[in-house]
């Protein structure tokens, strides 16, 4: 995936496919900013952050990798388990694991690590 560059109150904040970083001086935004980043991205840029970021988390928990598709349920994540960050793109940008079903957090976390923890 190549790299989201934002610009925000005349920064320029990029995503390197892992983190945001100030364009400048290399520093990490403070989680409130990331948020107000992420709402600036297009919304094919941000499914394509969230499946990049889905497959290293599914690789990260020795999981199978599958495929992430479009929502088949009206059903839509409040807050992530894993990083808690609430919910804050429209259904339509969300995307759905295969295997769990679970709807996928920005930060790549769906119910798989989750429903492999309680069958162990």
């Amino acid at each position: 995936m190549s790299t989201i560059v934002v610009e925000h109150q005349r920064q320029r904040f990029v995503w390197n496919g892992r983190s945001w970083y100030n364009e400048v001086d290399y520093r990490v935004p403070r989680p409130g900013l990331i948020r107000i980043l992420e709402s600036l991205i297009s919304a094919q840029d941000h499914r394509d952050m969230t499946i990049e970021a889905h497959k290293e988390y599914l690789t990260a928990h020795g999981l199978t990798q599958g495929a992430t598709g479009k929502p088949k349920k009206s059903s839509h994540r409040e807050t992530c388990r894993t990083c808690k960050r609430k919910s804050t793109k429209p259904a339509e940008v969300e995307v759905e694991c295969d295997a769990c079903h679970w709807i996928v957090c920005v930060c790549g976390a769906c119910g798989c690590a989750a429903a492999a923890k309680t069958t162990k």
